[in-house]
């Protein structure tokens, strides 16, 4: 079953890492936040451009419009992705909602006239996203985590 607390800390590292990336990780030059999180906190960073992540689970399923941004990290044996998507508005949220559900991946979708956010779930993935108006238009942000199992 799929426990949103599970290992609180290792997640919350990730999602903070994750974050950073979206704005910081260019690929045009060697980065040196990119090096310290590689060196110094032993995180295996990938990052995607405009592109879904190669290893990104086919499990776990994504709004079909165009890629913005993606990327992957590695901590200890947790693997995090980030995908950033367009949309064509708020009722993406609805859309991606019942195609996790439908994948087997449950969870709770919080929306407003602004915003909907999503919490997921199953024993191999947790899934969060945002749908947002951003930069001039509509996006879904996916952080995915693998490894929803406790023991």
């Amino acid at each position: 079953m799929f426990k949103p607390a599970r290992k609180l800390t290792t997640v919350t590292a990730a999602i903070l890492l994750s974050g950073g990336m979206v704005f910081s990780l260019s690929g045009c030059f060697s980065n040196p936040l990119e090096n310290l999180v590689e060196d110094g906190l032993g995180v295996n960073v990938e990052d995607s451009g405009s592109s879904i992540p190669g290893d990104f689970p086919k499990a776990v399923p994504l709004y079909d419009g165009p890629v913005k941004e993606g990327s992957s990290l590695k901590m200890g044996d947790v693997k995090t992705w980030t995908v950033v998507i367009g949309v064509s508005g708020l009722e993406a949220g609805a859309k991606i909602e019942a195609d996790l559900k439908a994948a087997g991946i449950d969870g709770m979708l919080i929306q407003d006239d602004k915003a909907a956010s999503g919490v997921f779930g199953n024993d191999d993935y947790g899934v969060m996203f945002t749908v947002e108006n951003a930069d001039g238009g509509w996006q879904v942000s996916y952080l995915v985590t693998e490894g929803g199992k406790t023991e």
